[in-house]
């Protein structure tokens, strides 16, 4: 029988809905600010500064400072799992690379100054492409190399020039045991992060205190670098993040942030203000280029034996490492039960602009080539797809990886699976969208009609479950004498109401109505952390698991304080409902005799939790882990004369574990697969070599999806969640589920087309101009 909530489990709206919906809610920009930021950008993919000279934009009327790289800290500034870099730096390394910057009293101004800054720059070799960028011959980006990973401290460069590895089994032995084997090169472009509101920061300075406001995913991030990098006490930069208009991974600790500081500074501590335009937002940051090398192995029973696969990931200038090689909670490495497996990782820098984790990390990228040789190793065994699948899927209760690791640069856990019914979410995806009905074989699509062809495609693979990094994150609750709770959170809402669910959480665990929570966060001066802020959709989990820790460390004060007028132990009471009493009684009489919160506290009770220092993995339980499984299934329209793909039908299934506002859950699932969509079809990159220019810097040029363009999308939501006390392992069991819709895309796509047209996509977005392309190409694979 399941088990019955007041709380959670229930959609409500989010406290803001209504500011945000009325346009009451202030914004970064629509704060006020004395001074405005305009950067004087390198139209150079890779150059030296010679000489610069500032003196005529420093006498212009209305500018209050500028600066150079003769002017900030010799000092790098540290940036979690990204390159740290410098304030400025005389060594530019892709187009828009940050040169100058002028702080006057209103944006017309600064741009005039910008104009009167005279730059001599020595040109240097550039690279764009990431394998050639990792070669030993390449333009060196980096004294001691391009390639970048893990295995790198932020503040030390060591130049080792090896991949990120998860390994295990025999890899040649897993290959000699098959009877069939495919292998295939794919690759996939990068994607922007396209938030409507764009970066944006305010600083100031009263005396040696700085003060931040920024849209940002990870506030104490930002305060950490800023206090590095300016050799002051982190105790006195406050960082304030209040509402985010859209990050998606791309809002992290930039240079921008210490660039506005700084010329606040030389301002006498004006508010400065630095907002991106539109194509500065649309060539800061993405989600990377990816080129894989794939080979699977399989008897001729369907059993996998092997997979190898080797990926170059395009970190551009300044990018964070994980591209291919973090294999973000061990996927798709992890996703199959094979017995030999090596996944090699290539974080490679670039002269492209700065590439950061989007929506789903890697798992798009690397999703579409592992899918789409398990289709082709399908095809040669002549087996349904989907029960090719069904075959080697792990699922609850299974160890993975199968065998210990024997490389595992990450560190990743091999342990029992929690909350991952793969094989429950496969066999629904394929009822919903009609499988055994529409799947004709290979080679024969579902239906043809003059110059059209339609195809269906199923894909599977899994994906970290949130619950992670929690010994660099800390919670706090206070309860008031009346039995309200105060939420002191280290976490950050980036509008996905995950500030909604953590008060759902405490409601539900305190037995007090919602409306008696509150919570504070997006300020880094409420004595929480959490350095890796809001990644890994792990807000919820890990952040939620830390609250109820210590709500439950609150409880536990209060059955001391209560047990002496019970007259029984303390593990004997109760606390519930703003009252205490003994649990092991019939309930009518314990409530008769329950003690009122009233009669019992005189004061407020805190009590803060966070993971053991250091922890990255925690388990949910002894020798478990929790992980998430996903499935989407496709239906397309190919017109064989245009290239036009058509998206009739799409069907998704998740397991959130428990979802706490299942609204929320479907929303994140939704918005998340839309995206995805885009990244397989619309949103197509371009840099002009020649011309030294992205030409896909506006949405008039960047295709994101549309309305239309939407098709009639199921979301199945699976619950499932472990039998164990609420604040043990993640919340009432619940998963991460912010990211888990944003996979699909590029693989389920790519796998319609090919039964559609028996022809296969290796290059991703598939515009209809590359579609086109693929089909005069005649017979593929």
């Amino acid at each position: 029988m399941a088990e019955k909530f007041s709380v959670i489990g229930k959609s409500i709206p989010a406290k803001e809905t209504k500011i945000k919906a009325t346009g009451e809610c202030k914004y970064v920009d629509d704060l006020p600010t004395d001074l405005h930021v305009k950067i004087l950008r390198s139209p150079y993919p890779h150059a030296m500064i010679k000489n610069i000279d500032v003196s005529a934009a420093e006498k212009l009327d209305g500018v209050e400072a500028v600066i150079t790289y003769k002017d900030v800290p010799n000092r790098l500034m540290p940036r979690g799992c990204a390159r740290a870099l410098y304030i400025l730096d005389p060594h530019l390394r892709h187009v828009g690379d940050e040169v100058a910057a002028v702080a006057a009293i209103s944006e017309s101004i600064a741009e005039d100054a910008l104009t009167l800054i005279k730059v001599d720059y020595e040109v240097l070799p550039a690279v764009f492409d990431p394998e050639e960028a990792a070669k030993p011959d390449a333009p060196k980006i980096y004294p001691e190399g391009n390639v970048y990973g893990p295995q790198y401290e932020p503040l030390h460069e060591k130049g080792i020039n090896a991949p990120t590895l998860l390994e295990w089994g025999d890899i040649n032995k897993g290959f000699s045991e098959a009877d069939v084997i495919v292998e295939d090169t794919f690759e996939v472009g990068p994607q922007i992060h396209a938030a409507v509101e764009p970066h944006i920061c305010i600083t100031s300075w009263v005396g040696d205190e700085l003060t931040v406001w920024t849209a940002n995913q990870v506030p104490y991030e930002v305060r950490e670098g800023l206090a590095y990098v300016f050799e002051m006490p982190e105790s006195k930069v406050r960082v304030l993040s209040p509402f985010i208009g859209g990050g998606f991974g791309g809002k992290y600790l930039n240079r921008y942030h210490a660039i506005c500081a700084l010329l606040s500074k030389q301002s006498g501590g004006k508010k400065t203000k630095i907002r991106f335009t539109r194509e500065e937002e649309q060539t800061n940051s993405k989600r990377f280029l990816s080129k894989q090398y794939i080979k699977i192995g399989a008897k001729k029973d369907g059993t996998l034996t092997a997979i190898y696969f080797k990926g170059y990931a395009d970190l551009g200038g300044y990018g964070n490492f994980f591209g291919n090689s973090g294999f973000w909670g061990e996927y798709p490495a992890a996703a199959y039960k094979v017995n030999n497996s090596r996944f090699e990782g290539w974080d490679v820098h670039t002269n492209h602009f700065t590439s950061q984790p989007m929506r789903s990390v890697q798992v798009p990228a690397t999703v579409f080539s592992v899918e789409s040789v398990i289709d082709q190793v399908a095809k040669k065994l002549n087996m349904d797809p989907t029960e090719f699948r069904l075959m080697n899927m792990p699922q609850t209760g299974d160890v993975m990886p199968p065998l210990p690791y024997t490389a595992n640069t990450v560190g990743y856990p091999r342990a029992e699976l929690e909350g991952y019914p793969s094989k429950k979410l496969m066999k629904l995806v394929k009822d919903e969208l009609g499988w055994d009905k529409k799947w004709k074989g290979w080679g024969r699509p579902v239906e043809e009609n003059g110059t059209k062809k339609r195809g269906i495609g199923i894909v599977y693979s899994g994906y970290e479950g949130g619950f992670c990094h929690d010994g660099f994150m800390s919670m706090a609750a206070s309860m008031n004498k009346d039995g309200s709770i105060n939420i002191m959170a280290g976490t950050q809402d980036l509008g996905n109401s995950s500030n909604m669910t953590m008060c759902q959480l405490a409601a539900e665990f305190m037995g007090i109505p919602l409306e008696d929570v509150n919570i504070f966060t997006g300020d880094t001066s409420i004595g929480q952390y959490d350095y890796f802020g809001a990644r890994a959709s792990r807000e919820l989990t890990t952040g939620g698991h830390l609250l109820l820790k210590a709500l439950e460390e609150i409880k536990q004060k209060v059955r001391i304080i209560a047990a002496p007028r019970l007259g029984v132990k303390p593990e004997e009471v109760e606390i519930k409902g703003k009252m205490a009493y003994v649990r092991t009684k019939a309930e009518t009489d314990a409530l008769k005799e329950a003690i009122p919160f009233a009669e019992l506290i005189t004061s407020s009770i805190t009590a803060g939790a966070s993971g053991e220092p250091g922890s990255v993995f925690p388990e949910t339980a002894p020798g478990k882990k929790v992980r998430n499984s996903m499935v989407a299934g496709i239906e397309v329209e190919v017109d064989t004369e245009t290239g036009e793909v058509k998206l009739l039908n799409m069907v998704t299934a998740n397991c959130p574990g428990k979802a706490i506002n299942p609204e929320v859950v479907k929303g994140q699932y939704q918005g998340a697969t839309i995206m995805s969509l885009g990244y397989a079809l619309w949103e197509d990159f371009v840099y002009d070599e020649n011309k030294r220019a992205y030409l896909t810097d506006s949405f008039t040029d960047y295709r994101v999806p549309r309305a239309q363009d939407v098709p009639p999308l199921k979301t199945i939501v699976l619950e499932e969640t472990p039998d164990r006390p609420p604040h043990e392992g993640t919340p009432y069991g619940a998963q991460g589920v912010g990211e888990l819709g944003c996979w699909s895309g590029p693989a389920v796509v790519a796998s319609a087309i090919y039964n559609a047209l028996g022809k296969r996509m290796q290059k991703s977005p598939m515009t209809a101009e590359k579609v086109l392309e693929l089909i005069k190409e005649g017979e593929n694979k």
